[in-house]
């Protein structure tokens, strides 16, 4: 018969292998990341103020949508493969890392041409140039590096790794506001290159100095991209309401109402990285079970949205409490963002399901479905902006934003019943 000291020992060992697990871990770390990222945001509307801060936000989510693109979907096919075949892990990671660099120049060029569109006056070349280098070339080989860590099956210290890029960001944002307190855009971009290339060199450096040596592919080898396309393509539809909605604002509406809701939702997308990143951790578990939908799915599916949801709760509590303050924080001209905040963090528990019904359909190779439903909810939304909340300025996006992720979740029930009957 056990002891009570026996039994406080196991308690303790069982607590401590929870602590150990991925996904504490992975809490852990975004955390840290979204306290990190909070006060990146406190900073950089300080120092920038509601316009310049909407040239900046409207600019970076633009170059979302390409750095999708970045690496061609080899990033994923990485973990994929070495989840089914353990072997292929060195041969893949150097996939991965020659295509991650060639694409990063190509698309950076395209979405330099791209500045034709929006260069002007407020929005200078040296800017746009900068944030093509900075966030598409530079900043996704740091991606590439987590991917690696992840395909190898070292998803604590992927998960520790993707901590370092906003702590530089925002450890030389903070040491450039006590110096200057106030920035240009063409200040701010500059530190954001800076911070971007030191985070992206030391995480190549712990990559190459712990896992096992990279076998590099001739350029013909690493752009045999095959079905991999299918991933950036769902990376991208992915977060075509999410990042779309601030451009589309910008445009309606002008750079100062898209500063207040592009504000907005990067306190709310803070509020969603821990989703992210749990989700990522188990990225090597679901791969592992094969290209079929399986109990152990379905598993997955209900463990996750009951924690997701009430984790939504907690937040949208928290933001309630914590709304008055809001603005304060932000600093002036971004009065009425706490309302945008609120309304968004509904948005919250629909997101949570999407990342987790679309891991299950991505890695049981059913990417197509997840594109299709993204497609379905990105054209919803736009007809939401256009006919049933003109003229309703960024509250109009919000709504517009939250209802379109409540639409994904219902097509996906009846998506995900059909796959699995089929």
């Amino acid at each position: 018969m056990a002891t009570r000291w026996q039994k406080d020992l196991k308690f303790q060992v069982d607590f401590k292998k929870i602590l150990e697990s991925d996904q504490s871990i992975a809490l852990i770390a975004q955390a840290v990341r979204v306290s990190l990222l909070a006060f990146y945001l406190v900073l950089s509307t300080r120092m920038l103020g509601a316009e310049g801060y909407g040239h900046i936000v409207v600019a970076i989510s633009i170059s979302t949508f390409f750095i999708q693109f970045v690496g061609l979907g080899s990033g994923l096919a990485n973990i994929r493969d070495a989840s089914r075949n353990p072997d292929t892990f060195s041969r893949a990671w150097g996939i991965a890392f020659v295509r991650y660099f060639t694409s990063g120049i190509l698309l950076a060029v395209a979405y330099i041409a791209l500045g034709v569109f929006f260069v002007g006056d407020e929005m200078s070349w040296l800017v746009w140039t900068l944030v093509a280098v900075s966030e598409v070339l530079i900043f996704p080989i740091s991606i590439v590096s987590v991917y690696a860590f992840m395909s190898y099956g070292m998803v604590r210290r992927a998960l520790v790794i993707q901590v370092i890029a906003p702590l530089l960001k925002t450890g030389i944002l903070f040491f450039g506001f006590l110096a200057l307190e106030k920035l240009s855009v063409e200040d701010y971009v500059l530190i954001m290159f800076f911070s971007s290339t030191l985070a992206s060199i030391l995480c190549v450096f712990f990559a190459f100095r712990l896992l096992p040596p990279i076998s590099w592919p001739s350029l013909f080898q690493a752009w045999k991209v095959r079905s991999d396309i299918l991933y950036p393509i769902n990376s991208l539809t992915n977060q075509g309401v999410a990042e779309g909605s601030k451009p589309v604002t910008m445009l309606l509406y002008g750079a100062y109402e898209a500063g207040h809701f592009g504000a907005a939702m990067r306190v709310v997308s803070a509020l969603a990285m821990p989703v992210t990143s749990v989700i990522q951790s188990q990225a090597y578990r679901l791969f592992s079970y094969g290209n079929s939908i399986k109990n152990e799915h379905f598993i997955f599916l209900v463990r996750y949205s009951l924690f997701f949801f009430i984790y939504s709760l907690a937040c949208f509590s928290v933001i309630w409490f914590l709304s008055e303050y809001i603005e304060v924080l932000l600093g002036d001209g971004f009065e009425n963002v706490s309302n945008l905040v609120l309304v968004l963090t509904v948005w919250l528990p629909a997101y949570s399901l999407r990342q987790i019904i679309g891991a299950v359909l991505t890695t049981t190779d059913k990417t197509g479905s997840r594109i299709l439903l993204d497609i379905l909810s990105f054209f919803f939304f736009l007809w939401l902006m256009l006919y049933s909340f003109p003229g309703h300025g960024p509250m109009g996006t919000a709504i517009s934003v939250v209802i379109s992720e409540y639409l994904w979740c219902a097509l996906s029930f009846g998506v995900f019943y059909f796959l699995k009957r089929r």
